[in-house]
This record gives structure tokens, sequence and C-alpha cells, in this order.
């Protein structure tokens, strides 16, 4: 009896140890498996990158159809130009000042482009080898595994509805993570397929499909992102290039992560996050051409372009499910912004309160204005009007009415 009491107790020891195992070394390998594969793809799609640059480039366009783009590729050439600088006399202004038409002291300069010769654009990009013509195919062949990216093109459009209004011609080549990973461990894959916005992502299809109006056909679609990932930095210190190193100190991104920056009207100041990209890509997938904004920036074109009282800071929080904006000018300048999570109304009233004594505001005179998802009915607005003493809603005034919802909550909405 004892014997056997010890061979089970091995065996489940033995058991339990592979378990163990395979909790630590499944992930390693799965992360190796994946990253592998994700290296091919990524290097068809840099492939198709190049090659959509190319049609553009020569084109004038992008294109969403594989075949057109390995047609052009068969045939295309970039033309191999040599840059001239040279003068010559300004006969006109010369005889004007009574000078000699060709020798008068007046010269203009220009710029002559001479064209050399050609080189064929599949030579250029792809070495003289044939892979442009499976680019479109995955490359996991020998993992059993095969698809064909999608292609799409269509237009972004920035700074809507304003002077400086600009529409992107853009194109999208993308590949599920389900398909590339198949074959591995099922557990793994759904973790890899999570990422924060698919909650907001199912509710947004689940509105459209349940408000038949949503699915009508409109002139313009805006999109605004409301999400911690974002940053403002002055416009004479921001470089595009480097936009993620300004984003990185205050949030949790990664490599691959897609940043965004945006210009807040009329103040030199830009707007960094990081939107969503798979709700952009659902924005894309129904509605075709849209803009997209971050919170944060209309937040602050509205309240830093309204009349304010010059002797007086501003104080504008606007709140959010679990996180609010608190946002300080004083004289129509940028005080504070910045966005704070919370859990309860002591974090809620803890922050506001931290607010105040940096920047020295006094909660016995200093006014607070709200907007967004908080009422005089909720513990949130209880507790800040124990420390608050001049607390205001923001007024809608822009004839936004959504129905059975408070004008301060369409704050955003109302200044698109």
């Amino acid at each position: 009896m004892k014997l056997i009491l010890q061979l089970v107790l091995w065996v489940l020891i033995i058991f339990l140890g592979w378990k163990l195992y395979s909790s630590i070394i499944g992930p390693v390998e799965f992360n190796e498996k994946r990253d592998a594969r994700y290296a091919k793809v990524i290097k068809n799609l840099k492939d198709v990158r190049a090659a959509e640059l190319a049609h553009k480039e020569i084109t004038g366009k992008f294109t969403g159809s594989f075949d057109s783009l390995v047609r052009f590729l068969d045939t295309a050439q970039f033309a191999n130009v040599q840059r001239r600088d040279t003068s010559y006399a300004d006969e006109k202004k010369n005889k004007a000042y009574g000078l000699d038409a060709k020798t008068g002291g007046y010269i203009l300069e220009a710029v002559l482009l001479d064209t050399l010769g050609f080189t064929a654009v599949r030579d250029s990009i792809f070495g003289g080898t044939d892979r442009y013509k499976t680019m479109m195919n995955l490359p996991l062949q020998q993992e059993g595994i095969t698809g064909i990216i999608e292609l799409r093109v269509g237009e972004v459009i920035k700074n809507q509805g304003r002077k400086n209004e600009k529409a992107y011609s853009a194109f999208e080549a993308r590949i599920s993570k389900k398909i590339i990973l198949e074959g591995l461990d099922k557990d793994l894959i759904n973790q890899e397929e999570q990422v924060v916005s698919v909650e907001l992502l199912t509710h947004l299809t689940q509105k459209i499909n349940d408000t038949p109006e949503l699915k009508n056909n409109f002139d313009d679609v805006v999109l605004i992102h409301c999400n911690d990932m974002a940053t403002n930095v002055p416009k004479s210190l921001f470089d595009p290039q480097k936009a993620a190193e300004y984003l990185k100190f205050n949030s949790k991104i990664l490599a691959t992560d897609f940043i965004a920056f945006d210009t807040v009207h009329t103040q030199d100041i830009i707007t960094v996050y990081t939107p969503y990209i798979n709700v952009n890509n659902f924005f894309f997938d129904t509605y075709g051409s849209f803009s997209y904004y971050h919170a944060t920036t209309k937040l602050l074109e509205t309240i830093l372009n309204s009349p304010s009282d010059i002797n007086s800071p501003k104080v504008h929080v606007h709140v959010f499910k679990d996180s609010f904006t608190c946002i300080v000018s004083k004289n129509s300048k940028l005080q504070l912004c910045n966005t704070y999570s919370y859990k309860t109304p002591e974090d809620f009233i803890y922050y506001i309160l931290f607010c105040y004594e940096q920047l020295g505001l006094k909660p016995e005179t200093d006014t607070v204005t709200l907007s967004g998802a908080i009422t005089k009915d909720d513990s949130l607005f209880a507790l800040l009007f124990t420390y608050i003493r001049h607390i205001d809603f923001e007024p809608n005034n822009k004839g936004v009415d959504i129905k059975d919802t408070p004008k301060h909550e369409q704050f955003i909405i109302s200044n698109i």
C-alpha cells in the first residue's frame, strides 16, 4: 500500500512539474514562433508599402487591387533625374533700368532637371527579383498556413471644416493575427488578439446595428478618441519624427503603436496620442472617408478660445467613466492639462485638490466648471461640493441636442 502511495505521489509530482514547466515554456515558445511569423509577414507588408508608394509617386494615387499593382510593377519606370542650378540675364528688368538686356546686372536663377534615363521600378525596389508577384500571399507555407493580405484605399481628412482642411490619400494592407498564428495555443492566441479597444469596438458595432440613422450616408464623419494615452507639446518644440518620444514619458506604448497628433486650433499646442487603430479601421470599413481627433484637442480648442475673466483662472473638469481631464487656463493661456484615472470619489477629489494646490488656486473662490459624465445627484459632485464652493456646469450653446442627455454631457460632441 505504501509503495502504491509513493508511486502515485511520484506520478503527481511529475505531472505537476510538467504543468509548471509547460506554463513557463509554453508562452516562451509561443512568443518565439509568433515573432518569427510576424517578421515574415511584416517583410511582405513592407514590400506592399514600397510598391504602393511607388504607384502613388508615378500615377498620383494608390491602388486597392493587387492585380493592378503587379501590372504596374511589370512595366513602370522611375526617371533618373539630374538637377542643375543655372542663371541667366533678366532682360526685362535690365531694359527697365536702362541697362544692356544681355549683360546688365540683373539675373534670374533657375533649376534645370535633366532626365538621364529610366530604371524599372521592380528593379529599384525588389532588386531584380520577382517576389512582388507573391507579396500578397502569406509567406507561411512551411507552417501549413495560406492566406491573402487584404488591400484597400480611401481618404483620411484632417482639420475638417477649417481653412487648412486637407484630405490624405491612404491605403491599408492587413491580415488577421488569428490567421498568422494558426496552429498555436488557442488561449495564447486569444490573449494576443485582446486589445483595450475590443469592448469599445463591440459597443460601436452594436450601436450602429441598432440605430438605423447611423447607417445613412454622411457628408462628414468625425471620430473622437477618448483615452489617457495622450500628451501636449508646445508647437515650437514639436518634432513629428519624435512623436513617440513625447508620449512615452507618461503612457505605456509599444514600438508597434501608431502615433498621431493634432494641432489645437489658434493655439501653439500639439496633442500627441495613440488612437485605437481597430476603431479607425472599423470607421474606414463603415463610412469610408472620415477625420479623427483626440478629445483633449477639442477640449482645449473650446476652453482656450472661449471668453473668460482676464483676472480669474478658469478651471474646467471633463469627466469620463473612469477618468477625468483637468484643464486650467488664465487669460486664454494654458496652465495645466492632465488626465487622471480614478476608482472612487475620494480619488476624484484628491486629484482636483492637488491641482488647486499646485497652481495656488483657492477652493473658496475659484470656480470649477464641469462637463461630461457627472450630475448633481452622484457621489462625485457631492464630495466635490464639500471642498469647492463654486461649481458650474458647462452650458451647451451650439444648438446640439441629444435626446435624454444633459447638455453638459454633450460638451465635446457639440464643439466638433
